[in-house]
């Protein structure tokens, strides 16, 4: 069984993402730059999974709303707990989407995340496990460093930057949150720390890939803020809130059941 995820793996994950880098490593020029390969790779899977990301983010006020109804649940049935177990759990059943569209982005970051460690971990050969497509010829020469950085060896400050990138991303979002939840305060600062914590300990190739992604994302936010101030500053609405933007979760808990004759 293990055998068998693992050949799933290596054909849905390892293979094509190894096969994309060295894809854009033949399109620059020589001798290819790893670096801006890994920046290349992943602006254009942040593309790929836009979709997913406008979903997370409309889902991110449903998530907000939905634990501020679970919260008025608990309160009102206090001394219920049997109904409030359930009402929760119907609550969580009837508003699954927001839930699910986070869960599926978390898993595919990990899944990329580990992919690429494996990748680096395992070097850059054209055979064995690298094995390359036939209509993809790979560079004879591929540089690792980037800006004086080995991209196969962990590099500190790097990843500092990484991490203060992540920071930064987090702070935004909570100051521009109208109702930011406990949650989101605690991940403010447990995102960037454990961030640091791991991927000072690998190849610093992978803190420029998260460093691109926060980078792009960093963009659009402030990108999005801008509009809305010079909106705002000349009458108009701006781009549509979240509120605007989604159906808002039902915050007024289930009736509860009747009781049985």
């Amino acid at each position: 069984m293990n055998q068998f995820f693992a050949v799933i793996g290596y054909s849905l994950f390892y293979r094509p993402l190894y096969n994309a880098l060295m894809a854009i490593c033949t399109l620059l020029p020589e001798p290819p730059s790893l670096g801006l390969a890994i920046i290349l790779l992943a602006l254009g899977l942040t593309l790929l999974l836009l979709p997913l990301r406008i979903m997370r983010h409309l889902s991110g006020h449903h998530r907000r709303e939905l634990a501020h109804a679970i919260a008025a649940i608990k309160g009102k049935y206090a001394n219920h707990p049997v109904e409030e177990k359930r009402l929760t759990k119907l609550l969580l059943w009837e508003n699954n989407s927001a839930i699910l569209a986070s869960i599926v982005n978390l898993v595919i970051q990990v899944i990329i995340g580990l992919t690429l460690y494996t990748i680096f971990h395992d070097g850059f050969r054209t055979e064995g496990p690298n094995a390359i497509y036939e209509f993809i010829t790979p560079p004879d020469l591929l540089s690792y460093r980037w800006f004086m950085i080995d991209l196969l060896s962990p590099h500190h400050f790097l990843t500092l930057t990484t991490a203060l990138a992540a920071f930064v991303v987090s702070t935004i979002g909570i100051l521009t949150n109208p109702t930011p939840t406990a949650q989101d305060k605690v991940l403010q600062y447990a995102l960037p720390i454990g961030a640091y914590l791991i991927l000072s300990r690998l190849a610093s190739g992978l803190s420029l890939f998260y460093l691109t992604i926060i980078g792009f994302s960093l963009a659009i936010t402030l990108t999005k803020e801008a509009v809305n101030l010079i909106a705002r500053q000349f009458g108009g609405s701006g781009t549509p809130t979240e509120q605007e933007q989604e159906e808002p979760v039902k915050t007024e808990p289930p009736a509860p059941a009747a009781p049985s004759a």
